[in-house]
């Protein structure tokens, strides 16, 4: 039978997700609990339900088993901080809103990021060198963007595909291959910019980052100021800022945006 706190944890869920946790609250393998909690931290759409199983397992009477007693400390050391990144980011995510009714198609074409926020140990330490890259987006059958993205680098450029996998609504999304839990168009005119808000994990540490997409390598001050705006409400000053120098390193002659 589950506990009385994770039934009511389960109340607040989709019908898919609590059955979910119903399967795997009966489980008694601190393995596949371990397993399950590892890849949540890159799948949101199994956020809540998986929070739900961990919480239940914290009260759990399984520790009479003389068997489970090893995996179930290891379970214990690995459930605690990883209930905090479950249940807590999720309430802060919730405060960045998507663009309303974003529009896929007209989000497609060449956009370049001229200018990126993040408080990132890696970004940081290597800020000062960055070049303005290249995202070429497509739009999806099933709602996401197909990326192709182009880094310019001393010893040439660097392409990357990427698919974004819709994570809600439209222009909500997550990038597993990249190590993105969360992506929010947060603000775009389609025509000129957009403010893209990531939230993601880097070799084993969380993060958040905001780019500035624009159709042109100048940035219109209106993208700017959008830019300026939106990247202090999520907790990033402007010491973490870089607005990036062009190079021809990536397709050389310039590239025209729709």
């Amino acid at each position: 039978m589950l506990a009385p706190r994770a039934v009511q944890a389960m109340v607040l869920l989709p019908p898919s997700q609590s059955l979910r946790c119903t399967e795997v609250s009966r489980s008694e393998s601190p393995r596949a609990m371990r397993s399950l909690l590892l890849r949540a931290l890159l799948d949101p759409d199994d956020r809540a339900a998986l929070a739900c199983c961990a919480t239940h397992w914290l009260i759990k009477p399984v520790f009479g088993r003389a068997e489970d007693s090893m995996g179930m400390k290891s379970t214990l050391v690995l459930l605690v901080p990883i209930l905090a990144l479950l249940w807590v980011p999720a309430a802060a995510w919730a405060e960045v809103l998507v663009h309303p009714d974003f529009d896929a198609q007209k989000f497609s074409g060449l956009w370049y990021v001229v200018a990126m926020a993040s408080d990132c140990k890696v970004f940081l330490g290597k800020k000062d060198h960055l070049l303005m890259s290249t995202r070429t987006v497509e739009p999806t059958q099933d709602g996401g963007l197909h990326v192709h993205m182009e880094f310019p680098q001393a010893d040439g450029c660097r392409q990357k595909d990427a698919e974004y996998l819709l994570a809600g609504s439209s222009g909500h999304f997550r990038v597993p291959a990249l190590g993105y839990l969360d992506v929010r168009v947060a603000d775009t005119d389609y025509s000129s910019f957009a403010v893209v808000y990531i939230y993601k994990e880097l070799e084993g540490a969380l993060s958040t980052m905001v780019q500035l997409y624009s159709r042109t390598q100048d940035p219109s001050p209106a993208a700017r100021r959008a830019f300026q705006d939106f990247y202090p409400t999520v907790g990033l000053p402007e010491d973490m800022v870089i607005m990036l120098p062009t190079s021809d390193a990536c397709s050389p002659g310039g590239k025209e945006a729709p």
